[in-house]
């Protein structure tokens, strides 16, 4: 594709130019519940997942070079850059074997003609803690939770070098194996995206939970009375159950008679949010039910959150001003659950 494209002359003298990607097909990684080949089997890798975008650039770019991948609405379904992405923790200690691991990835940014391939993923939800899924190839194993599948349709590549953008269409077609319809593969993905939110929200409360634990422990001090000690202990403790803890027994689903809390939600989310990668299907009423549970779990434990910035937190900065110490600042706004 760049070759016949490089050969119209004008490209020679452009600064950068953003090749037009040829179409895309929606397949899978890998769906089959076994494990990659040991490395002493003769095998060969497949071509790089999803679209393949190629551009050229005249010199070495002074900054990062981004590339976005948005929708037909305009919204960013993906973001890569040539800075290298972060490596999960348990990419240090995984328990399967090293070599069915994909490294960092980051875009190439040398003179001349560079190639990318966004793999029809929207850019993964944050996670309290990753896996690596049996269904493995060799050397290109993510971490899990992924992001969404992107349904089929026409996407935008935008790419940004120097601080100037260049845009090129892609046309995302469903795998022709597929059994699925269009209705079910619509509902498919307002299911991925209502799990993708969730995982968000939980993230982004437990940020505002263990931040606002951290500010009211700092007002704290050594000459503090009993009573401000047991005030700012119970407050403390009251939002530790909110946020959950990151080393719970028995992994971070919680078990049924326990509160739920961010944590515990998130992995409620992942859970489903795997499921979904399996195929091409219309949600089951289970599925369904599942996550409506789930997301009314959020909603419950993101009011405890208001409830202690807007209630306890009042009545322990009053107890603090009585005592000549300085009061704890509440969040400026409180994560609101989605409608379930």
């Amino acid at each position: 594709m760049p070759a016949r494209q490089e050969a119209d002359g004008r490209i020679a003298g452009e600064p950068v130019h953003l090749f037009t990607p040829a179409d895309a097909v929606r397949v899978r990684r890998n769906v089959n519940a076994d494990t990659p080949l040991p490395p002493e089997v003769p095998h060969a890798l497949n071509p790089p997942d999803g679209a393949i975008v190629y551009y050229w650039l005249a010199k070495a770019p002074a900054g990062d070079v981004t590339l976005d991948v948005l929708d037909e609405s305009g919204n960013v379904v993906r973001h890569m850059s040539s800075q290298p992405n972060a490596v999960v923790s348990e990419a240090s200690h995984p328990p399967e074997p090293t070599f069915w691991l994909a490294p960092p990835t980051a875009l190439a940014n040398h003179a001349g003609t560079n190639r990318a391939n966004w793999d029809l993923r929207y850019d993964a939800p944050p996670a309290f803690a990753h896996t690596y899924e049996i269904n493995a190839n060799p050397g290109q194993t993510p971490p899990s939770p992924e992001g969404p599948l992107a349904p089929p349709g026409t996407y935008t590549v935008k790419l940004t070098v120097d601080g100037r953008s260049y845009s090129q269409s892609v046309t995302v077609h469903n795998d022709p194996r597929s059994m699925a319809t269009a209705a079910d593969l619509r509902a498919q993905h307002a299911l991925l995206m209502k799990l993708d939110r969730g995982l968000r929200l939980t993230w982004d409360g437990y940020q505002q939970a263990t931040a606002l634990r951290a500010a009211a422990n700092a007002a704290l001090t050594s000459s503090a009375s009993a009573e401000v000690t047991g005030a700012v202990t119970a407050f403390t403790a009251q939002l530790d159950s909110i946020a959950g803890s990151l080393q719970p027994r028995g992994g971070f689903r919680r078990s049924r008679d326990s509160r739920p809390s961010f944590v515990s939600i998130s992995g409620e989310f992942v859970g489903q949010l795997n499921a979904q990668d399996n195929a091409d299907f219309a949600p089951t009423a289970g599925m369904r039910a599942a996550y409506a549970n789930a997301c009314a779990d959020l909603g419950s434990t993101a009011a405890a959150l208001k409830s202690a910035s807007t209630r306890e937190l009042p009545a322990l900065n009053a107890l603090l001003a009585r005592n000549g110490i300085r009061q704890v600042t509440a969040p400026a706004a409180i994560i609101m659950a989605p409608p379930c």
